[in-house]
């Protein structure tokens, strides 16, 4: 006798044939055992950008996979699955394989929508088969904007009168440069270590754009070591012109400001305390004051009499 069972998935290891003689009109049985072994394969998931803009190929793109098998946990290869589900980023020509998953497990791969590409993939569904790799490949394209067409000049129209019909000026074509950088900000405080205990615990400090307020403001405390950076901001306006970022801070009772720095190299925004002179000192300062218009009067009374006794003699 022998057996031949077999389960979807697994590979069936029969211990032995057994040969069993049954004898007239008698009972025999016989003892098989078989070892079924989880067949496994995996599951790959690739990813390529596409995009002229260098930064596009660091940027981090999140992916989920789903199993239908719901007690797959712990860590297969690159992935770390919890109740049949992983999450992870991945780059440009950046992989991660998932080794040692159940033959016969159907997955879903999906990927968060990135704002500005478009996005073609192969393989993002399917079923893990034995002693193969399942291939997702997700590639993301950056989107561009068409250049909108000028606006053609209109031929003058002719008239009668010798002063030419002047041109309207042409419509100035918007630019898609997508280049960005950062500005950085740090706040330096010269008030003896902050002798009178008087130092603000927050300073708002604004982001101007060609001198207008962009509305993005940061907090600068003890917390962040007064500084902040602002990222990704556009080097290039709507029509192609360069924008110069500065900084300029909410006033602060008892403190002058003083900037200094640049848009590239960072700014540095320095806060003195105000000197208020003593009492005492502005008063002698104002005897002094007074002393010498008093010997100034006198001087010109004294001129005036020389000169009305002059006349007289």
């Amino acid at each position: 006798m022998k057996s031949n069972a077999v389960i979807d998935g697994y590979v069936v290891e029969i211990s032995k044939a057994v040969e069993v003689t049954v004898k007239k009109d008698g009972e025999t049985s016989a003892e098989i055992t078989n070892t079924y072994t989880q067949e496994e394969g995996a599951l790959s998931v690739s990813k390529t950008v596409k995009s002229d803009d260098k930064n596009d190929k660091t940027k981090e793109f999140k992916f989920k996979v789903t199993l239908d098998d719901k007690t797959v946990s712990g860590t297969f290869g690159d992935m770390t699955f919890k109740d049949g589900a992983t999450e992870f980023t991945l780059k440009d020509g950046e992989t991660k394989t998932a080794s040692g998953l159940p033959a016969g497990a159907k997955y879903t791969v999906e990927e968060e929508k990135a704002a500005g590409f478009t996005v073609t993939k192969t393989g993002d569904t399917g079923t893990v088969a034995a002693n193969k790799t399942a291939e997702a490949k997700f590639t993301n394209a950056k989107e561009t904007t068409p250049t909108p067409t000028p606006t053609p000049t209109p031929t003058p129209t002719p008239t009668l009168t010798p002063t030419a019909t002047p041109k309207p000026t042409p419509t100035p074509t918007p630019a898609t440069r997508m280049e960005t950088r950062q500005v950085n900000v740090v706040k330096v405080w010269k008030d003896g270590d902050n002798a009178g205990r008087n130092r603000p615990a927050n300073v708002t400090v604004h982001l101007l754009a060609d001198g207008v307020d962009t509305g993005l403001t940061v907090q600068l405390n003890a917390g962040n070591n007064w500084n902040h950076v602002w990222y990704d901001l556009p080097v290039y306006s709507s029509y192609g012109n360069i924008i110069s970022y500065s900084v300029a801070e909410d006033s602060i009772a008892g403190y002058t400001a003083e900037y200094s720095g640049s848009m590239n190299g960072g700014y540095v925004i320095t806060n003195k305390k105000r000197v208020i002179p003593k009492t005492d000192d502005t008063f002698e300062a104002l005897k002094l004051q007074a002393v010498l218009l008093g010997s100034m009067l006198m001087a010109m009374l004294s001129s005036l009499l020389l000169r009305k006794t002059a006349k007289e003699g």
